[in-house]
């Protein structure tokens, strides 16, 4: 991260990770007989940003932190047996990403608001032989209002509206949360 002066940070952060051993089983019957299975290789990249600026007011009014991150993993995999029996392998492509931005704001003397955007499967899709199929893609914006009154303690009421795939449609679901925060022992 480099140095933004007193009251600013920023950090920033990349991540790679790849494997030439992955491995699937598909046994969606659970019958113990794999319908399908897969072996090939994959990688995982990633990247992070994070602003921090701390405000001279007391208990964290005026603070702000925004953040975003964005994931992206790929496999490319043969499809070597099926119904347990040894086939020539079928080349199986998989792709999938995901990223989120969000903000937290001190607007009062212990009270922050939040609010967030999160979205996976941009490209959510797998692709073999001749065919492809798209699983389309799931969002989520979140809102939160956080209350600390004593550093070892926090309530927070929060709403999440979720555009989720579903075979084909998107579903809306709302979701309301009211959460008690307490951390015990050594600080």
């Amino acid at each position: 991260g480099p140095d933004l002066g007193y009251s600013s940070a920023l950090q920033i952060g990349a991540s790679y990770a790849h494997s030439s051993t992955p491995q699937e089983i598909h046994d969606d019957d659970g019958d113990g007989n794999p319908e399908g299975v897969l072996d090939g290789t994959g990688s995982v990249w990633g990247v992070d940003l994070v602003y921090k600026y701390d405000s001279p007011k007391e208990y964290g009014q005026g603070d702000l932190t925004l953040q975003a991150e964005y994931v992206w993993r790929g496999r490319d995999l043969d499809l070597v047996a099926e119904g347990g029996e040894a086939i020539d392998p079928v080349p199986v492509e998989f792709e999938q990403d995901a990223f989120y931005v969000q903000g937290v704001y001190g607007f009062a003397p212990r009270w922050t608001l939040g609010a967030r955007y999160d979205q996976a499967g941009s490209p959510y899709e797998v692709r073999g032989g001749d065919e492809s199929e798209d699983f389309g893609t799931t969002s989520r914006w979140s809102g939160n209002v956080t209350f600390t009154p004593t550093e070892v303690s926090r309530v927070r009421v929060q709403y999440d509206r979720s555009v989720v795939a579903v075979d084909g449609s998107l579903e809306k679901v709302d979701a309301y949360y009211v959460q008690l925060q307490l951390s015990l022992g050594a600080h």
